[in-house]
């Protein structure tokens, strides 16, 4: 259907990646802001963009709770091996290989002990992607119970990992995002339970919602003292819980176009994410006499060509493999 407004249908693929792209480049202007090496022209510019990592990162795990739900709703075998390999295939096995890579790379295998292997594989070091591993094996292992138990026990699970991880001191980017795989999760539950969450009133519902919830938030990190203040907390939560509300409600919302470039950044947003520290610190100290807007500039626009490079070639063996796979799953029936 085409239009400025979609009535009957759901989040599809393609508006996903659309806001991948989008989010990934939020992640990044987040750390590039907070990495910076000078005194910035507009200070409290670079502060507020230096904030807005928990943002980019909760329409991640808003898609993926989303996605992964409709996933295994549709497949066939429910979660079965091949739900679990594409899964490992997607996430894990990119992170081990470009971690590797990257602690080759940075010399950090060289006085690596048992500890820092197990680190590795745990993925400490990319709390991201260590806390959406959890996510995902949390999921598989509850909806192998009936359709009634599924989805309390998951969001029992969710809120033991996110009340774990704040009394841990992961009190930011480990915590603040982690409610919008649950939102995502049941906002696609609920599409297939009621009908009625697919009309056009309830979805400007929900981005009216988030857009207010918006707009108390900052009203109440304002009377904290502000983002990072001690008593900011709920606050930042309640801002992160609100805008993954907001953008469940505008990818209902969205139209069915099309962005080559944002859709190519979604699609390969985790190898961006995964490449794009190493990038920054290596690329930025061979400019140092450069100015340094233009420096992180061209950083930033050589991380995205690279790791577009890179995750597009690991995506094309992944999909082959994928392909053979499933032909022999097929084969085996």
């Amino acid at each position: 259907m085409s239009g400025i407004l979609q009535e009957g249908c759901t989040i599809d693929r393609k508006t996903s990646g659309i806001l991948r792209g989008v989010a990934i480049l939020i992640v990044i202007a987040s750390h590039y802001a907070e990495w910076m090496w000078v005194e910035p022209a507009h200070p409290q510019l670079a502060h507020a963009i230096s904030t807005w990592g928990p943002e980019g990162v909760a329409v991640f795990f808003l898609l993926s709770g989303y996605g992964l739900y409709k996933s295994a709703d549709k497949s066939p075998k429910g979660i079965d091996a091949l739900f679990v390999l594409k899964r490992f295939l997607a996430v894990y096995l990119p992170y081990l290989i470009l971690a590797f890579a990257i602690n080759c790379y940075s010399g950090g295998w060289e006085e690596a002990d048992a500890s820092a292997v197990l680190r590795f594989f745990l993925a400490e070091d990319y709390w991201y992607i260590n806390v959406l591993l959890f996510m995902y094996l949390a999921f598989m292992m509850c909806f192998r119970f009936g359709r009634r138990l599924r989805i309390p026990l998951l969001l029992l699970l969710l809120v033991i990992q996110f009340i774990g991880l704040h009394k841990m001191g992961y009190r930011d980017f480990w915590t603040l995002s982690n409610p919008a795989f649950a939102l995502g999760l049941l906002a696609a539950a609920a599409e297939k339970k009621w009908d009625i969450f697919r009309s056009l009133p309830l979805k400007l519902g929900i981005l009216g919602t988030g857009l207010c919830g918006l707009g108390l938030s900052f009203v109440m990190m304002q009377r904290c003292g502000g983002s990072g203040a001690p008593g900011a907390y709920k606050a930042e939560l309640c801002l992160v819980f609100a805008f993954s509300l907001a953008v469940l409600g505008l990818a209902y919302l969205l139209p069915a176009w099309r962005s080559p470039v944002l859709g190519l950044l979604g699609e390969v947003s985790l190898f961006i994410y995964l490449l794009h520290t190493v990038f920054f610190y290596a690329i930025m100290s061979r400019l140092e006499n450069w100015e340094y807007a233009w420096a992180n500039m061209l950083t930033a626009l050589i991380t995205l060509l690279v790791s577009a490079l890179i995750g597009k070639g690991c995506l094309f063996l992944t999909g082959r493999l994928l392909s053979a796979i499933g032909k022999k799953d097929e084969k085996q029936r």
